[in-house]
This record gives structure tokens, sequence and C-alpha cells, in this order.
């Protein structure tokens, strides 16, 4: 039953990401949410949820955004709250509000070097924003994470900068793997050679806390299939709901979040979600890895490869990848919301 809620319905932000999935700040037209209805989400949902993870766009920029946000901790203790921000988010709320919100927050850093960062979020304040926001965040002792949007473009010298940023906020780091949807060019996607080539380069320098399971499954590791239709959900902008933040359409569709019939059970019931849990593929039927793999991440065979029974683009089986050399540390060290949320991949520098 699904146990992780995406909000995701705050689609004002403004920045122009080149990366982004959902291209929040399109100039789409995209309601300014009531608190009412915010509620209406909260109070059909919350009882059932362990987790609300807010993203897309910038939350605060919808004035009913913290109110929700207030109102969830006041009457739904038990849910944690993460949020994925720019940094502004945490720099306008009061700090102490901020560590009585939030389990954990996610801060976008797609690079550690101020030029590039602006240059990829297209926006001037991005690096200051990101900063000011992890600062606060390690003197209220927020547990906290540096999320980047991994791209073709990142070099192993990218990447090993990330890390010491990292290392500087005592924070992890989430590699959200780039899907081509929204925005991002398609050139930005990483080839399965390259996307182990990160694996492998990280495996002496970090603890593995989170790994898909295209990943996990070859490398003899515990092991959780992609989430999609399983335990996690996403409403969107217009309140639509689906498996994932880079599934949407009608095809993706379990219902609208604000209709009097829409609940967890039919969400969970509906036939998109039962499509996704029963998803075979082929191509793997004599795979050693498929009991632990299944096929790898849902949105990147349906996004990349033309279809859900199709296999994960970063299948080293597939592709030829060598991997039997790569030994990683693995070990579960903390509980952010990301986790089981969606194919994502968490660590912490040594």
């Amino acid at each position: 039953m699904i146990k992780k809620l995406g909000i995701g319905c705050f689609w004002k932000c403004p920045f122009r990401c080149k990366q982004c999935y959902s291209s929040a700040s399109s100039g789409k037209d995209v309601s300014n949410w009531s608190f009412s209805e915010l509620k209406q989400i909260a109070d059909k949902f919350c009882p059932h949820v362990d987790d609300l993870n807010y993203g897309t766009g910038e939350p605060i920029f919808n004035g009913n955004a913290l109110p929700m946000m207030n109102y969830v901790a006041g009457t739904y203790p038990k849910v944690s709250q993460g949020i994925t921000t720019n940094g502004y988010s945490i720099i306008a709320i009061a700090p102490s509000t901020v560590k009585g919100l939030f389990h954990d927050v996610d801060v976008s850093v797609d690079f550690a070097t101020e030029r590039q960062h602006n240059e990829m979020r297209q926006h001037k304040k991005a690096w200051q924003w990101a900063n000011e926001a992890l600062e606060i965040l390690v003197s209220i002792r927020v547990p906290r994470s540096l999320t980047t949007c991994l791209t073709s473009e990142h070099t192993d010298k990218d990447i090993a900068k990330l890390l010491e940023m990292a290392k500087k906020y005592k924070a992890a780091w989430r590699i959200n793997w780039f899907r081509h949807a929204g925005r991002g060019p398609a050139y930005f996607r990483l080839s399965a050679q390259r996307a182990w080539d990160v694996i492998r380069f990280l495996s002496d320098k970090v603890t593995f806390q989170c790994l898909d399971s295209i990943f996990t499954g070859p490398l003899g590791l515990p092991s959780m299939p992609c989430p999609a239709g399983q335990q996690s959900a996403r409403i969107h902008g217009d309140m639509d709901i689906t498996a994932y933040p880079f599934l949407i359409g009608r095809q993706w569709s379990a219902g609208n979040a604000l209709s009097p019939e829409c609940t967890l059970e039919t969400i969970y019931n509906s036939e998109a979600f039962r499509r996704l849990r029963e998803r075979q593929v082929p191509e793997c039927d004599s795979c050693p890895y498929w009991l632990a793999c299944r096929g790898g991440c849902v949105t990147r065979a349906a996004l990349h490869n033309g279809g859900i029974n199709k296999r994960d683009d970063y299948c080293p089986v597939t592709a030829g990848v060598k991997f039997e050399d790569i030994n990683v540390e693995f070990q579960r060290i903390g509980d952010f919301v990301h986790e089981g949320y969606l194919c994502t991949t968490i660590v912490q520098p040594k």
C-alpha cells in the first residue's frame, strides 16, 4: 500500500533549470491552490501515509504551502515531512519553524562551483541561496543532503567537488539520475557505461545508503525493486496523481487528488498502478539478477526505451558493462524521506 506521497503541486519557481524534469516555471496555467484545497489533501491522505515530500518548483512561492506544512505538523505529527528546495524555501522560513517542520531537507546543487551551478539553474542567486540554506540547516541540525540531477555533463572532477561540498556541510549526497522528461535535452542522458563508471568512481569514496535496483541486483547488495505502483505516489501541478514525478499524462493517471472518489485505495488499485506492479520484462527472462533487479527503474524503461516492459537502460548485461570488480560499502545510515520513494542513489562521503 502507498506510504510515501510526493506533493508536486507547487509549480512556481524563479529558476529555469536546464535539466528540469517538470519544466517548472514554464508559464503553464497551474492554479495557486487554496489552503482549503491543500488541507483537504492533507486530511484525506495523512492518516494513512508515513511521509510527505514537497518538491517540483519552489513550494514557498505558493502562499498556502507553509500553512499546509504547519497544519500537517500539528495535526499529523507522525507524518515525516521532507522538502526538495533550491534553497529559497529554507531561507524564507524562520529557522525554528524549519527545524520543527522537516525530517530532512534536500538542497539542489548541480555543480560545486558558482559559475556552473548558476549557469545550469539559469539564475544569478542559485549558488547563494543553496549555500545559505545549507548553512542554516547545519546550524539548526536538520538532516540534509545535496541533491544533484546527474547528467552526461558531469565529469569525475565535478563529482569529486560535489562530494567535498557535501562533506563541508556534513550532508549526504543524493543522485537524481537524469531522465529525459520536461525541459532537459536528450543528450543529458547518461549511458549505461557512464552510469556504472560513476558507481565505480564512488566505490572507494562513499558509503552507499540507498541505491537503484539496477545497481544493487548485479552487485549482490540488499535490493528493493522500483517502487513505482507499489508504495509511493505523486500529486502533480494539476492535482493529477501518478506513481512517479517523471510519469505525467492520462496513461499514468490514477485520478485527481481533489476528487471525492479518489483515495489511497483507489489509487493503489487503479489500472495505471496495477499495470506497473504487474510489469514483466521479456528481455530479463533468463537474467540471474531478475529477482533482485526486476528490470530496474520503470521510468527509465518507459521514457528512454519505449515502455514499462523494457529494461532500464543502465542494465549492465544488455550494455555489456563490466562490473564484477566493483566493490562498494553499503549501509543503512539514516532514513531520508526519499528512500523508497523513487529510484535514487544516496551516499555518505567518507
